[in-house]
């Protein structure tokens, strides 16, 4: 759920960028929505559809913070947190942890040569000469389950993590029996609010994070400008 909206923007680029009159032909030939989406949406999509599918995958074989919160207390190791624990023990084993970290690298790129070699054998080009102008699709009887997915999704990617973190802020217990401990006398304490904000250490983060990030988007911002006009305004050769 983390790197879902890293396969949306790609998928979604991809498919605002298709031209609609090739649906429209496929409707007006007889075809079905589902055989449209078969046959026309998801080919002329798949690159983006691959290509998120091997992000994320990436993204997800190599993560290390969430496998390391919610698998390593249950006895479950992936190989990020596996080279971790050979890296902290004692004696360190610095030799195994890179033969994992190898074959972490190998498996990326196996998979990534799989999915560039299945693209090679195909033409993905549309030729078409108006301007493309996406168009909303009626989904029917399908608003209401589609409705819901999204509710489902925005709850457990947003509402209960939020809700996590806000739990652990004003608990004054680290432990909790169950949600009817917070009705206890003195569960509940505000007071860490007040502390973090009030704290020096508070007010250095913030101003160094805003000078930060006001430098990074200053420059990064005046590196792209100057690349894009020695590449479209002048003609030097690089």
């Amino acid at each position: 759920m983390y790197y879902a909206p890293y396969a949306f923007l790609m998928i979604h680029s991809s498919m605002k960028m298709m031209n609609p009159d090739l649906e429209d032909a496929a409707g007006v030939h007889g075809g079905t929505s589902w055989h449209t989406i078969r046959s026309i949406t998801i080919p002329l999509s798949l690159p983006a559809i691959l290509g998120a599918g091997l992000l994320i995958f990436v993204l997800v074989f190599e993560n290390f913070p969430v496998s390391q919160v919610l698998a390593t207390p249950g006895g479950i190791d992936t190989l990020p947190t596996f080279i971790y624990k050979l890296m902290n023990s004692t004696p360190s084993r610095g030799n195994q942890a890179a033969v994992v970290a190898i074959v972490l690298v190998a498996v990326v790129l196996i998979v990534t040569a799989v999915q560039r070699r299945f693209l090679a054998k195909r033409s993905f080009t549309t030729v078409s000469g108006k301007g493309v102008k996406p168009r909303q699709v009626s989904l029917g009887r399908w608003r209401w389950p589609a409705v819901a997915a999204a509710i489902v999704y925005f709850t457990l990617s947003i509402v209960l993590p939020l809700g996590a973190l806000l739990l652990s802020a004003i608990r004054t217990s680290p432990y909790m029996r169950s949600f009817t401990s917070l009705t206890e006398p003195g569960a509940i304490d505000l007071s860490s609010f007040v502390a973090a904000v009030n704290s020096s250490g508070f007010t250095n983060s913030t101003v160094n994070s805003v000078v930060v990030s006001l430098l990074a988007a200053t420059a990064g911002t005046a590196l792209a400008f100057a690349v894009g006009y020695i590449v479209y305004r002048t003609r030097s050769v690089a």
